[in-house]
């Protein structure tokens, strides 16, 4: 299931759910893990990151990671993603700011990531994804085949990758 903003607004959204038998705490931490993005939500005809910072564990409040992304169309795109909120085991969400020629984030947030993990009966939990591109007053024009992130049907199977690596690579408890 996936959810999409409207074009013509300051905000720009999509939302993805997926059941995975896995538990809630495993679920976000692997995904809090932003060492763990190119396990399962990146393909190889996507923009192509280069991260550093906070890669090795989940990630908690303060924690950044910085972003170097080379989009397909040629388009360069230099981010720092700090984590804001994070409850351990429910929910994490990260601020995207664009970084300025002086090495240091812009005043402005750029994206809006929330991650929520939600235990279900049977050691099964829903995770759901949502990212969102903020722009200043007015329009944000965006184009989704340009933007895998905004992509609501590469978004969902980067959510079913997810599930067939947890499910198929971690033993039962």
């Amino acid at each position: 299931m996936f959810l999409l903003s409207g074009d013509n607004t300051n905000v720009v959204f999509v939302e993805n759910h997926i059941v995975i038998d896995r538990p809630a705490n495993e679920i976000f931490d692997f995904v809090s893990t932003p060492g763990n993005v190119y396990k399962w939500f990146t393909k190889s005809s996507d923009a192509k990151p280069f991260i550093s910072g906070a890669l090795d564990h989940p990630n908690r409040v303060g924690d950044q990671v910085f972003e170097n992304i080379d989009f397909p169309d040629g388009r360069k795109l230099s981010l720092v993603q700090t984590t804001v909120v994070c409850i351990p085991g429910f929910v994490w969400v990260v601020t995207g700011q664009p970084i300025g020629s002086d090495g240091k984030p812009l005043p402005r947030v750029l994206s809006l990531a929330v991650w929520t993990v939600q235990s279900l009966p049977g050691g099964k939990s829903m995770f759901s994804r949502f990212f969102s591109l903020v722009g200043s007053e007015g329009s944000v024009t965006v184009s989704r085949s340009k933007n895998g992130a905004l992509d609501p049907v590469g978004s969902q199977a980067a959510l079913e990758r997810l599930k067939k690596y947890l499910e198929g690579s971690q033993e039962k408890n």
